[in-house]
């Protein structure tokens, strides 16, 4: 009887449909670690996204409300200068009525419009003084609050310009994120279809070395 040694096939370099199976699983298990790993990264990613979004209009909020204040201050300003104005306009004209009645020879007809009229002049010289004091306090007051105002505006504006700049990056992030995700989902899907036509061939093949072994024996 012929000696059929030669057609057995090396058993250490022919794997079982089994082991291959365990190999298979092992990469297909680490392909989906890091797909879930890359969508969780994303989640993250997309409530940060979310988290800056609203900090981001307090923000914007906050410098509206800032600005609103600046323009309210201004329009206090101006309307105290306004004021100021009338009151100057009206001593003055008091003052040349209280002149032209007491040009006209002091008739005792005319005392007692001229007592009214310097009094009603002191009382505005009181009051136009109360008045530029209060506008001296208030334009100061206006104009340290509008620099405390206006170092704030620009805070807020360097703050809404990063957080404009992370939201970016962010968006960035997440569209990355979302391509990987589904190379990665490509390739999950291409290994696995793979792995299904090796473990056929694999299958085949050891049906075939069985069947080998068998006519061996017999």
């Amino acid at each position: 009887m012929k000696d059929k040694s030669f057609l057995a096939l090396p058993r250490e370099e022919t794997q079982s449909p089994g082991s291959h199976r365990s190999s298979s699983s092992s990469s297909e298990s680490q392909i989906k670690y890091e797909n879930d790993r890359l969508k969780k990264a994303l989640a993250q990613s997309s409530s940060n996204a979310k988290k800056w979004e609203t900090e981001f209009q307090t923000l914007k909020n906050n410098n509206a409300r800032l600005t609103a204040a600046l323009q309210e201050s201004a329009v206090n300003v101006e309307k105290w200068k306004e004021q100021l104005n009338n009151y100057k306009e009206d001593n003055q004209r008091l003052r040349k009525k209280l002149a032209a009645s007491a040009g006209s020879g002091g008739a005792k007809s005319n005392s007692t419009e001229v007592s009214d009229l310097e009094k009603r002049v002191s009382e505005l010289e009181n009051k136009l003084k109360r008045k530029e004091e209060e506008l001296s306090r208030i334009t100061q007051h206006s104009t340290d609050e509008l620099h405390v105002l206006r170092e704030k505006n620009a805070q807020l504006s360097k703050k809404l310009k990063t957080h404009e700049d992370k939201l970016s990056d962010d968006v960035n992030n997440n569209r990355k994120q979302n391509e990987e995700i589904r190379n990665y989902e490509g390739k999950l899907k291409q290994f696995s279809e793979t792995s299904h036509e090796m473990e056929s061939k694999l299958r085949e093949l050891f049906t075939l070395q069985q069947k080998m072994n068998g006519l061996m024996k017999s």
